[in-house]
C-alpha cells in the first residue's frame, strides 16, 4: 500500500461500517484518547491531519469538526468518500480510510 507523502510520519487505518447500499457515504470519526501514538506526535492545532482512502493516497474532503488538544479530543467528519470497488458498497461490510499525522517537511524539528 502506498504511502499518501513521506514527510507525514505515522497512519493508521480508521474503519467505517457501512450502514447503507450507497456508494458514497459520509463519516466521521474520533481518536482515543488513550492512543498516544496519535496524542504525542500531532501538532497541537492539528495543522498536520489528513484522511485519505483506503488506497493510502487519495486525499478525502474532511473537516475536525471538534478539536482540543489538551483534552485529547478530535472528531473528524469526512463528505463524499466514493467507495472503492463495488463491492465495498454492501451494508454492513466494513470500509477502511487512512488518518495521517506527525507533518515534517525537513526544515524543522517535526513533532
Amino acid at each position: 500500500m502506498s504511502w499518501f507523502d513521506n514527510r507525514w510520519n505515522f497512519r493508521e487505518a480508521v474503519s467505517i461500517h457501512n450502514t447503507g447500499n450507497a456508494t458514497t457515504i459520509d463519516f466521521s470519526f474520533s481518536v482515543s484518547v488513550d492512543n498516544a501514538r496519535f496524542w504525542n506526535n500531532v501538532q497541537d492545532d492539528n495543522g498536520d491531519v489528513i484522511v485519505t482512502a483506503s488506497d493510502g493516497q487519495t486525499a478525502l474532503d474532511f473537516k475536525v469538526t471538534t478539536w482540543d488538544y489538551a483534552n485529547k479530543s478530535i472528531l473528524v467528519k469526512v463528505k463524499g468518500y466514493a467507495l472503492p470497488n463495488g463491492n465495498l458498497s454492501t451494508l454492513g461490510k466494513v470500509v477502511a480510510a487512512y488518518l495521517y499525522w506527525g507533518f515534517n517537511d525537513g526544515t524543522s524539528n517535526g513533532v
